[in-house]
């Protein structure tokens, strides 16, 4: 067993929750320096360092499933404020991050560049982990490290896991230990489908007398523009498609406004009154949006051409085809899953999401976008056992 640090005595019933300080965008991390951190808390601690930023969340869902399992364990998120010069920020804060969170396990996401970090964690015997390695990653492409570097690097973790056999071979090559390597895939947050009463889901689509529609969800002030355009134009092929509409904002206001633009507007709350009429179904009471997602064949992500949407993987979760603006805020890591495998539709302009909506009216080619969003969705799984198998055979190890 590895020499340890000291810290706290551990408190088998104790239940930390994720230590997080605001950064820029809401993203969660450890920011600024020791003096605006929380102490310590009892318990196994992981630090997470996340050096492109990109799969915070996807360690983050671990920590509930961590405790779950072990009743107590914290993780502490990285996100340096300075992205284009994240390495030396890393590096340059390691010895106090070190010193003041005495962490048990050391988690690395995507990448280790910063080499610095590396070599104190393991002059403080601290265990290290690599997850979601890419082959680009592994080889450090045009990077300013010497091979030897390369090689000294690798070789200083106890676990790493790949995204693919060729990602394997690579950091293998550049000085991983062979016995610490395992494909295992990438990993994302679980995607357990949105809960939904069934006798809510039958009443709603009981009045919606099987239209086709689509959903526009957390579509904020905007939105509602590109919404109305599109709608419109997907109407002049198809008078019966209906728009369901989940604003951000209050829901009555949305409603009127749609109203003086002429729409023959129906509410949730009312869903008795709707009828073939109605052109718009604006959705004004507070069930999940669970129920609308498994309603609407097609969704579009509000929030996805100029601010922050939530995760496809709702929708991906249910079988919807998913249409997306580019800024992707806060859920990059998972649109680009889905987008790896072309199950979304992106579009760049308000024209192209008339297009989309038109386009996704054909069954076929909702079918396809929704079978492999799914497919995305829950290939999750089988990752996150593996991922979580390995952290907790590494707390174990250690004693904690």
């Amino acid at each position: 067993m590895r020499q340890r640090p000291p810290h706290p005595q551990k408190n088998s019933g104790f239940k930390a929750d994720v230590i997080r300080a605001a950064l820029p965008a809401g993203q969660p991390g450890v920011a600024r320096g020791p003096k605006d951190w929380p102490a310590r808390p009892s318990g196994a601690l992981i630090l997470a360092l996340d050096p492109s930023g990109h799969h915070s969340q996807a360690i983050q869902a671990l920590e509930p499933l961590i405790r779950e399992e072990r009743g107590d364990g914290t993780f502490v998120i990285f996100n340096p404020q300075t992205p284009t010069h994240i390495d030396e920020v890393l590096d340059a804060r390691i010895s106090k991050t070190l010193k003041h969170w005495m962490p048990d396990l050391v988690v690395w996401a995507g990448d280790a560049s910063c080499a610095t970090s590396v070599q104190k964690i393991n002059a403080a015997r601290i265990p290290q982990t690599l997850l979601n390695l890419s082959e680009a990653a592994a080889e450090r492409r045009g990077s300013r490290w010497p091979f030897g570097l390369r090689k000294s690097v690798f070789a200083h973790f106890d676990k790493i896991c790949t995204l693919n056999r060729e990602a394997a071979n690579a950091v293998i090559k550049n000085g991983a230990n062979a016995d610490a390597v395992r494909t295992t895939g990438q990993l994302r947050p679980l995607s357990a489908p949105l809960l939904a009463n069934p006798q809510d889901i039958e009443r709603y689509a009981a009045h919606l007398h099987n239209r086709p529609a689509w959903l526009a969800i957390d579509a904020g002030p905007r939105d509602m523009q590109r919404i109305s355009k599109a709608h419109r134009t997907a109407m002049a092929s198809n008078h019966r498609l209906l728009l369901i509409l989940m604003p951000q904002n209050d829901a009555t206001e949305t409603a009127a406004k749609f109203a003086d633009n002429g729409w023959n507007v129906a509410l949730s709350s009312q869903i008795e009154t709707m009828s073939e009429a109605s052109q718009v179904l604006v959705v004004d009471t507070d069930q999940d949006p669970g129920i609308w997602l498994r309603l609407s064949p097609v969704v579009f992500m509000g929030g996805s051409f100029d601010g922050m949407c939530r995760s496809p993987m709702d929708a991906a979760s249910l079988g919807a085809a998913i249409v997306h603006g580019e800024s992707t805020a806060p859920h990059g890591d998972a649109f680009r899953s889905l987008a790896k495998m072309q199950a979304t539709h992106p579009v760049r302009s308000d024209a192209d999401l008339e297009r989309a909506v038109i386009e996704l009216q054909a069954p076929d080619r909702q079918a396809t976008l929704a079978h492999r969003a799914w497919d995305v969705a829950t290939q999750a799984a089988p990752v996150v056992d593996e991922v979580l198998a390995i952290l907790n055979d590494q707390l174990d190890a250690i004693g904690v």
